[in-house]
C-alpha cells in the first residue's frame, strides 16, 4: 500500500488559482510531482518531446532526458534522480527546490535511514551510530568534534 506524504504550508506559500492547491508544499508525493510536471508542460504549451529537447539543450553532455523517463515522472511512478531533477529545473527555468521541494529529503531517505543507533556487539558501553540528514554546518562540526574527542580518549586509554 502506498504511503501518502503530508505537507505543511508556510505563510509565504501561494495557491494555484485554478484548483486552490498549494504550489509550494513542503513535500510532494510522486503523483503530486507528476501533476506538477504536467501542469508546467501545459502552461508552456509543451509536449513531453519538447521537454526532452529542452533538457538536451541544458545538459552539458547533450544527452538530456529520454521521453520514457519524463513519462515515468509525469505518471507518478518515480522521482527523478538529482541529475535528472537538475535538468528538469533548468529546462523549466526553476530551482530544483521550487520544482521538487523535498528533493534532498527523498535522496537521503532512498539511501539510508536518517538516524540509526545500534549496540556494538562485544563492546560493552559502545554503539554504532549512523546519521544521514541535512543539518547546519555548525551542528555537523560539533558532531565531528565529539567523535574526535572520543577517538582521542580511546587512543590515550590504550
Amino acid at each position: 500500500m502506498a504511503r501518502r506524504s503530508h505537507f505543511a504550508l508556510a505563510p509565504s506559500d501561494t495557491l494555484d488559482d485554478q484548483r486552490g492547491e498549494p504550489m509550494t508544499p513542503r513535500a510532494l508525493t510522486k503523483q503530486e510531482f507528476g501533476r506538477r510536471l504536467q501542469r508546467l508542460l501545459d502552461e508552456r504549451g509543451w509536449r513531453q518531446s519538447d521537454l526532452m529537447r529542452r533538457t538536451e539543450e541544458t545538459d552539458p553532455e547533450k544527452r538530456g532526458l529520454k521521453r520514457d523517463a519524463i513519462s515515468t515522472y509525469i505518471n507518478g511512478r518515480s522521482f527523478p534522480t538529482p541529475a535528472s531533477l537538475n535538468l528538469l529545473a533548468l529546462a523549466f527555468g526553476l530551482s530544483k527546490e521550487e520544482l521538487l521541494p523535498n528533493a534532498t529529503l527523498n535522496a537521503m531517505n532512498d539511501e539510508h535511514p536518517a538516524l540509526e543507533l545500534r549496540a556494538a556487539a562485544g563492546h560493552p558501553g559502545k554503539a554504532w551510530v549512523r546519521v544521514n540528514r541535512l543539518m547546519s554546518f555548525e551542528t555537523a562540526t560539533q558532531i565531528v568534534q565529539l567523535i574526535n574527542e572520543e577517538d582521542k580518549r580511546d587512543f590515550e586509554g590504550r
